[in-house]
């Protein structure tokens, strides 16, 4: 049976066998249940968890798929090149060992077959950020979004000049052509050892910051150096043939000084942060992602963008430094990516319910500033988080549904203000809620009010649920590369409203954008203003939209753009007819 097992385990491959190695008996399955249940709700919160799953299972195969390429490209390149190919190769998490490979002939004829796999990484993170920029279905472009990720670490981290990874095979080569591979081949095992130790530390100074991020990132990182230890444990590194020339060309001790250098900056990029990070995101053309009944939608010229903000925490190294001489960047408390109180996937649920709220608010102010007759009606309120310090928070949960309070129905935030506006602080009432698809009572404890209010509180940060329209027609928004957050509303509105309108607003520009929007279509401030403006000028736009109360701050970060503040969805679209000449 175990020899059967071990044949099953045995893939053929170019001319070598492939063995899947036992480790990966241990690491699958809790990867996938950490996929699905950690990773990909930071991903794609609009999937299911059915749907979270299937994306987490089909990571993982093309993840396989990529580390199976990596070997296929070194074998291919070893071919090409006329290099000795080992009877069996072991598939890793990250590969294959880089000294169970034969000493080749020819140093330099190792080192480009060592260059293979990083580039087969980098051609397949490319071909997934095309697949991710076609948004081909939700868990494609999560999946793609994953390899993109995944296959550019692996790229970065390959060239690291110690064993067991690719740039190992350089650092023999360029030893090999100094005249001493006998001591490259012991330093290239050197620094994998010490690599292992330095990320052991790493990690535990990360985890000994005691930041909100830093126990799991400082957890991986130990487990990456414990990875890199147990396998040049298991494989000790090769005896290469020792040659008589005692010193090589003056331009290998020049290529010794730029190659190993350059190999340490790339896994030295990847090396965690527990900062967080406000980067510029993209430009996403606003009008492919709105669909109308056919006969109503006016063709332009021009077109509305709506622009993003990356917010990370933790970051790394390469990108704490790039952000340490890029303006457009700000690096961060982690608390302000990810608040102390908040789970990071339930922040992310949170951010995407806004974004649908966002949209059919847009609908609604656009259509009835079109001429339309457009209503936006909730069926409940939603309890975002519970404060601390709030009495009711044994017996109230972020996800509740506050369906009434007493007898008084609540399908609103405003009409459970005002029935609260009806208690007194310090009294005891009843809410009637739906946890779980169940209706329950509880009986909560009425906070005074806030700072400057007249209304008693419970306790909760709170938003309307279940909205449903009331349109003339159907519109329907289907966001594409922005995963949350309300500030597309005003960039949605005036898209609509531009495509039922026979005048071209844009006048055949580019105009970017940002700002919140009610249903009445007042324009709200929004964050990160400074990295949208970045991203709007990098796409080409000649115009920005940005509320009145931001105008401060993207006056200082605009170089090329001209801004047009507003207040109103109205005045957005007088001050656009007034500029583009419509």
């Amino acid at each position: 049976m175990r020899s059967r097992i071990r044949r099953a385990l045995l893939l053929p491959l170019a001319g070598t066998v492939v063995r899947i190695d036992s480790w990966w008996l241990l690491i699958l399955p809790p990867a996938a249940w950490a996929l699905a249940t950690l990773g990909i709700p930071l991903f794609a919160p609009a999937l299911t968890p059915a749907e979270g799953w299937w994306a987490a299972l089909l990571t993982l195969l093309c993840g396989m798929g990529s580390l199976l390429a990596h070997i296929a490209a070194h074998i291919l390149a070893a071919r090409r090149c006329d290099a000795p190919l080992p009877p069996e190769l072991p598939l890793l998490p990250f590969g294959e060992p880089a000294q169970l490979w034969p000493q080749p002939r020819d140093p330099w004829r190792a080192t480009l077959t060592a260059l293979a796999a990083p580039l087969c990484h980098l051609l397949l993170a490319l071909l997934a950020y095309i697949v991710w920029n076609q948004q081909l279905h939700p868990i494609i472009s999560t999946v793609a979004t994953l390899l993109l990720l995944g296959n550019g670490a692996l790229a970065l981290a390959s060239l690291a000049p110690g064993y067991p990874l690719d740039g190992a095979r350089i650092t023999l080569a360029v030893a090999w052509e100094l005249g001493f591979p006998a001591r490259g081949a012991l330093l290239a095992r050197r620094i994998g050892w010490l690599s292992a130790l330095a990320l052991a530390i790493w990690g535990g100074g990360v985890i000994a910051t005691q930041g909100r991020v830093s126990l799991p990132t400082g957890m991986v990182t130990l487990g990456i150096a414990l990875m890199l230890a147990l396998t040049l444990w298991r494989i000790p590194a090769p005896r290469p043939m020792i040659i008589r020339s005692p010193a090589g060309s003056t331009m290998a001790w020049i290529i010794s000084g730029i190659v190993i250098p350059l190999q340490l900056l790339g896994p030295l990029s990847l090396l965690p942060m527990v900062d967080g990070i406000y980067a510029p995101g993209s430009a996403v053309a606003v009008e492919p992602v709105i669909t109308i009944p056919p006969g109503r939608p006016q063709r332009h010229q021009g077109g509305f963008l709506l622009t993003t903000v990356i917010s990370q925490t933790p970051i790394t190294l390469g990108q704490w430094a790039h952000a340490r001489s890029n303006p457009a960047y700000e690096i961060v408390a982690p608390e302000r990516v990810v608040p102390r109180d908040v789970e990071p996937q339930e922040l992310v649920r949170q951010s995407f319910q806004m974004l649908e709220e966002s949209e059919a608010q847009a609908i609604v102010a656009a259509l009835r500033l079109a001429g339309y007759r457009a209503e936006l009606v909730s069926t409940a309120v939603a309890v975002q988080a519970v404060l601390e310090e709030s009495p009711n928070a044994v017996v109230l949960q972020a996800g509740d549904l506050i369906v009434r309070v007493g007898d008084t129905p609540t399908p609103s935030i405003a009409a459970l203000s005002d029935a609260l506006a009806q208690q007194q602080a310090g009294e005891r009432i009843v809410l009637t809620l739906e946890r779980g698809g169940t209706m329950q009572q509880v009986n909560v404890t009425l906070l005074p009010p806030a700072e400057g209010g007249t209304t008693p509180r419970i306790g909760v940060s709170v938003q309307n649920y279940g909205l449903d329209l009331d349109l003339p027609f159907a519109v329907q928004i289907t966001p594409q590369k922005i995963v949350g957050g309300p500030s597309a509303g005003l960039m949605f509105a005036l898209t609509i409203y531009n495509m039922l309108s026979p005048d071209d607003l844009t006048g055949g520009q580019r105009v970017a954008g940002t700002g919140t929007i009610d249903i009445d279509g007042r324009v709200g401030p929004i964050g990160g203003v400074t990295q949208k403006i970045a991203a709007a000028e990098t796409a080409g736009a000649r115009y920005f939209v940005v509320p009145s109360a931001n105008y401060a701050e993207a006056a200082r970060a605009a170089r090329t753009i001209t801004l047009i503040p507003v207040e109103t969805m109205q005045e957005a679209v007088e001050k656009l007819r007034s500029l583009t000449g419509d």
